[in-house]
């Protein structure tokens, strides 16, 4: 296969993991209820929304040897 293809499969599998329907309306919803509390709402949802995804794409290289692999059945 060739590159370009891979990027593209690659950008469109990426894309809603970080930008769904969730990171575009939970971040006013919670603005609006947490108050005094937006500094600590913020972090908890950078470090959901965003270093989890980062972490769980780090993990899965170390595991897989491509993209490919990940959707294989084991036996």
């Amino acid at each position: 296969m060739n590159k370009t293809k891979e990027i593209i499969i690659t950008s469109f599998a990426l894309f809603p993991l970080f930008f769904g329907a969730g990171n575009l309306l939970t971040p006013p919803l919670l603005d609006h209820y947490s108050g005094n509390s937006w500094l600590l709402v913020s972090l908890g949802f950078t470090v959901t929304a965003v270093v989890i995804p980062i972490l769980d794409i780090l993990a899965h290289d170390k595991l897989q040897d491509d993209m490919y692999d990940f959707g294989k059945k084991r036996s």
